[in-house]
C-alpha cells in the first residue's frame, strides 16, 4: 500500500484548515465510503478540497478516481408513474402551497476562526458546553455538494446551514503604524508593533454581516489594537 505523500497531507491540511488528526480522520472516512486505498482516498480528499493532485498521482490513482466518480452503484433509479384520475395535478397543487424544507440546523453555528487553536477549542468547548455544535471548514466545504467549491460558496453553504455565525478575532498578525500618523497621548508603544486580526478575518466578517446581519457575534480577544 502506498503511503501518503506528505506534501499532499500538507496540502489537505491548509486548504481544510484542520489539525493532521483532523485530516486523517477524513481520509479514513473517504476509504469507507469508496472502499478506496488510503492514499487514493487521500487524493480524493484533496481533489474535493481544491488541491492541484496532478504531481501526486499516478495514472493508476487516476484511473481508480475516475472509477469512483462513474460507479454505476452511484446512480439511483427513479421510478415513473403515470398520473392516474388527475392525482399528479392535486399533489402539484399542494406542494405549491408548501415551503421548501430550511436547510439550517437547529442547534448549528459557523465558527470563522483564525490561526490561534488555542482559542478556538477554548471556544469550542464553551459553545459544546451549552449544547451548540459549531460547524467546522470541512463540513462546510461538504455542504456545497461540489468537488472543487471557490471559497465563497463554502461560506454561502456554511451559512445556510447554522443558525447564526460567530466571527472569533484572534491578535495573529502583527502591524505597525506609521511614524508620521503617530499622535501625542497615543497609548505608550502605540508607535511599534501590535497584534492584529488577520485581514482574512475582516473579509469574512465584512461576508457575514452582508448576508446575516442580525444574527452574526464578533468575540474578540483584549489587549491588541482593532484595524
Amino acid at each position: 500500500m502506498a503511503p501518503i505523500n506528505p506534501a499532499l497531507l500538507a496540502k489537505i491540511m491548509r486548504k481544510l484548515q484542520v489539525e493532521k488528526s483532523r485530516a486523517y480522520a477524513r481520509i479514513d472516512q473517504t476509504v469507507r465510503a469508496t472502499r478506496m486505498p488510503r492514499h487514493v482516498a487521500a487524493l480524493i480528499v484533496a481533489s474535493d478540497a481544491g488541491v492541484n493532485i496532478s504531481r501526486f498521482a499516478s495514472e493508476s490513482d487516476l484511473a481508480m478516481m475516475r472509477g469512483v466518480s462513474s460507479s454505476p452503484s452511484a446512480v439511483t433509479p427513479v421510478a415513473v408513474v403515470a398520473p392516474v384520475n388527475g392525482s399528479s395535478t392535486r399533489s402539484t397543487r399542494r406542494r405549491k402551497g408548501k415551503p421548501p424544507a430550511s436547510k439550517k440546523q437547529a442547534n448549528a453555528v459557523f465558527v470563522v476562526h483564525g490561526r490561534d487553536e488555542k482559542a478556538r477549542k477554548a471556544l469550542s468547548e464553551l459553545l459544546g458546553s451549552v449544547g451548540v455544535r459549531p460547524i467546522e471548514w470541512s463540513q462546510a466545504l461538504s455542504f456545497t455538494g461540489k468537488g472543487s467549491p471557490y471559497i465563497g460558496e463554502v461560506i454561502d453553504a456554511g451559512f445556510d446551514h447554522a443558525q447564526a455565525i460567530i466571527v472569533l478575532f484572534t491578535p495573529d498578525d502583527e502591524a505597525k503604524l506609521k511614524d508620521k500618523f503617530f499622535r501625542t497621548g497615543d497609548p505608550a508603544g502605540g508607535e511599534g508593533k501590535a497584534d492584529e486580526r488577520r485581514h482574512w478575518h475582516s473579509h469574512r466578517t465584512s461576508d457575514g454581516f452582508g448576508a446575516k446581519q442580525k444574527t452574526t457575534y464578533r468575540e474578540v480577544e483584549d489587549n491588541w489594537r482593532h484595524s
